[in-house]
């Protein structure tokens, strides 16, 4: 299988397709891996695919994604969903794990930063009154080249203006 469209994300998620080879795959069952009510992962997922959360039928329900990615690797036909930073930089460390594009457009950060991937939120700062000259500056040095590679050493793609 190399994708999946939205409709068939949220048949799995669902319960409406319980085997992968209603979506092109082999003749499994479907092992549906979910992160806990919560989690900011969670509130995203269901958000894009317009599903409440009760609605999901999770055969496993997992944390972070370190643990959401080891219920994937235990069980071959497991589909689970987490960051796109964190899938990317497991699967390049060779960790046996599959990213699917979602119709047809694969998590890359040069896609999330173009808009093109729509999974989504961005990391906001939030300041009470107009920032200070201090808080100003740290603002700037938050937006700015000098922070990039912690940025991307914490999975997270970033800013570009």
């Amino acid at each position: 299988m190399k994708a999946l469209s939205d409709a068939q994300v949220a048949g799995i998620y669902t319960g409406k397709i319980t085997n992968w080879k209603e979506v092109g795959g082999r003749d499994a069952a479907i092992t549906v891996v979910n992160p806990k009510k919560g989690y900011s992962s969670a509130e995203l997922f269901t958000h894009y695919f317009k599903i409440d959360y009760e609605d999901i039928k999770a055969d496993i329900i997992a944390g972070d994604n370190p643990t959401r990615i080891k219920a994937v690797i235990a069980d071959p036909n497991a589909i689970a969903y987490i960051s796109a930073g964190e899938a990317d930089r497991t699967a390049r460390a060779g960790v046996p794990i599959k990213l699917l594009p979602f119709n047809n457009v694969m998590p890359t950060g040069r896609n999330i930063i173009t808009g093109n991937y729509p999974i989504t939120r961005p990391l906001i700062l939030v300041t009470k009154n107009l920032p200070s000259r201090a808080v100003k500056a740290f603002i700037d040095f938050c937006l700015s080249q000098a922070v990039v590679d912690l940025i991307e050493k914490l999975d997270f793609v970033p800013y570009e203006d």
